[in-house]
């Protein structure tokens, strides 16, 4: 089982590449 982090991470780096502008507080790349 991947950790809680690993698990953020990786929602957040889905949602970015769907969503560049979108409500996720990382940087767009």
């Amino acid at each position: 089982m991947k950790n809680k982090k690993q698990i953020l991470i990786g929602k957040i780096a889905e949602i970015c590449l769907r969503d560049p502008n979108g409500i996720t507080e990382a940087p767009a790349a």
